[in-house]
């Protein structure tokens, strides 16, 4: 080997290993920036996770309020029923009743 050509080698050396690095350093750079990018996603997504579990708990607070309402009505519509029922023998009693003072 030429006594110029081993300083040249190193050198060429030496800065394929900069290259190398500032390679390195720059996907450093963006597997770092990438993580935390995931880690507001993480963040982002256990908010929304906590907000879901809130909500299902609140449809479920409405839907057990919706059946006591159904039924509700039901006994209701059932009341009602019973009442028109009890005002129609009420009025005939009192036709008969008008029937015998008259």
């Amino acid at each position: 080997m030429d006594f110029f050509a081993l300083p040249i080698k190193r050198k060429f050396e030496c800065n394929r290993q900069q290259v190398k690095v500032r390679r390195l350093r720059s996907i450093k750079k963006a597997v770092e920036k990438c993580c935390k990018e995931l880690e507001n996603m993480e963040t982002q997504v256990k908010k929304l996770e906590s907000e879901k579990n809130i909500l299902d708990g609140r449809v479920n607070e409405f839907e057990s309020k919706k059946g006591e309402f159904e039924w509700l009505m039901k006994d209701f519509e059932s009341e009602k029923l019973n009442f028109e029922s009890r005002q129609k023998e009420f009025e005939s009693k009192e036709k008969e009743f008008e029937e015998v003072m008259t």
